[in-house]
């Protein structure tokens, strides 16, 4: 073995295994050397260190260890500084989710082709959307078919379209004004589109189209309105 490495590293036999012909090594450099003791705290950015002295099958085994939390049911706990949370689900359930903060411009096409949250997101992964910024305000609730929506009803409110242009008459006005560009037709089953449009028919008016390109891709744009409100 390399003289030069020998002298400025520790090399470890961790295990050896005859049969498979392979051994693992554990490297460190020197100079970065530093001991460890059951109960250190505050070691490389952790709360603790926890070093296990027992004969059970992980003696001499070395933990660092966040601090220790208390989360309420149907609550959740940032792990460290990470981006990863614990959350205990009212059914008394433990999952480990990814929280990322991303944000996109106004008026963007909210996950239809998984942007902007594509490079960490995975298919079945759960978006949840917040606004930051700007003037909230509660949604009206009220509900009228789409063929009833009058010229007043574009300039004096927001509006909310379930549906794309094949199978609602506002969506259509959309797309035959221009003012719509989502791509329901490419949409898979079962995928919807939330597109949200500012000054739509009138100035200071936004129309929101939750559409996919059948039932159930409009159903699943649906539901995430339902939960966002």
């Amino acid at each position: 073995m390399d003289q030069e490495l020998l002298s400025n590293y520790y090399i470890i036999v961790t295990k050896i295994d005859p049969a498979g012909k392979y051994i693992n090594l554990a490297i460190g450099k020197k100079s970065d050397e530093f001991k460890i003791t059951d109960g250190d705290t505050n070691v490389l950015g952790y709360a603790k260190a926890v070093v296990d002295d027992s004969t059970a099958f992980a003696a001499r085994e070395c933990r660092l260890e966040n601090a220790e939390m208390t989360i309420a049911k149907d609550g959740k706990g940032q792990v460290g500084s990470s981006n990863n949370w614990i959350k205990y689900t009212d059914k008394n359930e433990i999952d480990i989710v990814a929280n990322k903060k991303k944000s996109t411009a106004s008026g963007s096409t909210i996950k239809g082709n998984k942007s902007p949250w594509k490079d960490f997101l995975q298919t079945d992964a759960e978006v949840t959307v917040s606004v930051a910024g700007g003037t909230c305000e509660a949604l009206s609730l009220d509900v009228i078919d789409d063929t009833a929506v009058t010229s007043a009803d574009k300039s004096g409110y927001n509006l909310v379209a379930f549906g794309g242009d094949m199978a609602n008459a506002l969506s259509a006005d959309a797309v035959t004004s221009g003012l719509s560009s989502a791509p329901w037709a490419s949409l898979a089953p079962g995928v919807g589109t939330i597109e949200v449009i500012p000054d739509a028919f009138a100035s200071g008016k936004y129309l929101v189209i939750a559409a996919g390109s059948e039932r159930t891709g409009t159903q699943a744009a649906a539901d995430t309105m339902a939960a966002m409100v």
